[in-house]
């Protein structure tokens, strides 16, 4: 990575409750990441792009029951007023979620990498699927959760 600049911060206040689990967003960031052609290959950028987009966020994720039950962030989808849409957010966000057993909470960050020029990126929206258990299968409707980034 040769150059990152921040595009966009906001610190927000956005929640969704599933049942028992409560999943709340408190701050979205946009960086632009510039590589260079010998760092390109090294990085999480698949494509070996030479710029990406990365819009992260950080929540926090609660089971505020006895249960055990599961909340994943795999399924999540990002998508953009472009058009792009991105599936399964990048790795380190693969290590949040997954059992909570009993009321128990996780913080950390979700992030997605986009191609989408940060000129033409306007709004965001971050599909967020529910929790699950194994009585009552999925707890819940997805959610999509909007932020304009002007």
């Amino acid at each position: 990575m040769d150059k990152m600049e921040l595009i966009y911060y906001e610190e927000v206040d956005e929640s969704v409750t599933f049942g028992a689990f409560n999943f709340e967003v408190h701050a979205v960031e946009v960086l632009e990441v510039e590589f260079s052609d010998d760092t390109s290959s090294m990085s999480d950028n698949e494509e070996n792009e030479e710029k990406v987009v990365i819009a992260t966020f950080a929540v926090r994720i609660e089971n505020t029951s006895d249960r055990d039950d599961t909340f994943l962030v795999n399924p999540f989808a990002l998508t953009t007023n472009t058009g792009e849409k991105v599936n399964n957010p990048n790795h380190p966000s693969n290590i949040m979620g997954g059992d909570f057993f009993g009321k128990v909470w996780q913080e950390g960050k979700i992030s997605f990498h986009m191609t989408t020029p940060v000129d033409e990126l306007e709004q965001i929206t971050l599909t967020v699927d529910p929790g699950y258990n194994e009585r009552q299968g999925e707890i819940g409707k997805e959610h999509k959760l909007e932020f304009d980034l002007n």
